[in-house]
């Protein structure tokens, strides 16, 4: 193989499940304000949730809910510094200021939003930082209590920016499994591309939302599962998109001692922003190509976050390429039936001012670059 909530909820809420009647192969979901919805199915019906899938959510993410109670504990002494700066200036580019994050947030493609926050980054980053230097805060010292409250396995992935905005990204991974053997002499050979399939799950509050699409097999062109999630004020949103696939025993192979040997190639391209006025967000991309786990910290799988704390913006791009290879005998052909899953979350904390947060995961995975082969 080779590399490739403190909940500040304003009402209470009560999620509920729902069930989609049917979808179209581009943007099935279209920032609708959301709650709970069990997984469906795109393979031309729609089911009820696939048990075996959920219990395969991936939800290691890096800040829970202990974690960001934390955070905005220790970092209210620095909130209440930059209001008192705030309070103190008379250019009136702090209204400007939130006025630019508010008409970013509005912006419901990814890329215009992604676009207005690196203008609004551009064209205030002086103004946060004579206001961060004003505020005087010892950014040394609480960059240490930050790091502090992460277990340490997590700390070596942290790196700081300005104004105590963090990445987070892998810090240890497991060494990859040894090589298999040459491979023997093919039998029965098959694109999986050909039997993809989509999936997706997705669960949330207050205000946001979830967009999934995916183009499970259409000819020469790639096959690829995104989803985006965006949450606002005190919203809190998460959505995993799977490729998976119909191999069926009997069926595709037939029924005997032969093992399965499979390869796969898959490609990842995802962002992470965060924007803060004085509240707190951040937002998580993740991506394994072994949904037979909920760990991306595995092998085949990397996972970051983007967190803007307390004031002004942090950005994460990030890509991936991945490839594995195994063999398997027939009655392990379960592992074969999922083939990789994108995932992303997004949260955003109310306390003086809004913040919003989104992020953006795809993975997509070509004809010929997952097969599986007899031997």
């Amino acid at each position: 193989m080779k590399k490739t909530m403190l909940q500040f909820a304003i009402v209470a809420v009560l999620f509920s499940c729902t069930k989609t009647d049917k979808f179209s192969s581009e943007a099935e979901v279209y920032m609708e304000q959301i709650e709970n919805e069990k997984l469906a199915i795109k393979n031309g019906e729609i089911r009820e949730a696939d048990g075996a899938l959920l219990k395969r959510v991936p939800m290691n993410a890096h800040i829970n809910e202990e974690i960001e109670k934390q955070l905005h504990e220790i970092l209210e002494p620095v909130r209440n510094q930059l209001q008192k700066s705030i309070e103190n200036d008379g250019t009136g580019n702090f209204k400007r200021y939130e006025e630019a994050v508010g008409y970013a947030k509005r912006l419901k493609d990814p890329q215009q939003q992604l676009r207005a926050v690196e203008r609004l980054q551009k064209e205030f980053y002086p103004f946060i930082k004579e206001l961060w230097e004003k505020a005087a805060i010892d950014e040394k010292k609480y960059q240490q209590i930050i790091l502090d409250i992460f277990p340490e396995h997590l700390r070596k992935g942290v790196k700081f920016q300005e104004f105590l905005n963090f990445t987070m990204g892998p810090s240890e991974k497991p060494e990859p499994p040894v090589p298999p053997a040459p491979p023997a002499p093919e039998n029965i050979c098959v694109d999986v591309h050909n039997f993809m399939q989509g999936a997706f799950w997705r669960d949330g509050l207050l205000v946001g939302g979830v967009r999934i699409s995916s183009r499970p097999r259409d000819g020469g062109n790639a096959a690829f599962a995104t989803v985006t999630t965006t949450a606002i004020s005190a919203g809190a949103y998460t959505g995993c998109s799977w490729l998976l696939n119909t191999i069926a025993l009997p069926g595709t192979f037939p029924i005997d001692a032969r093992p399965v040997r499979y390869k796969k190639a898959v490609n990842w391209i995802a962002n992470a922003t965060a924007v803060a006025v004085l509240g707190g967000a951040w937002s998580t991309i993740a991506y394994t190509i072994n949904a037979s786990t909920n760990q991306f910290t595995d092998p085949g799988g990397e996972i970051y976050t983007a967190v803007a704390p307390v004031i002004f913006v942090c950005i994460l791009p990030t890509s991936a390429s991945v490839s594995d290879e195994q063999l398997l005998s027939k009655v392990q052909l379960d592992a074969l039936n999922f083939g990789g899953v994108a995932y992303a979350q997004s949260k955003s904390i109310l306390v003086l001012s809004p913040a919003f947060s989104t992020a953006t995961s795809t993975i997509s995975i070509a004809p010929d670059n997952w097969t599986a082969c007899e031997e």
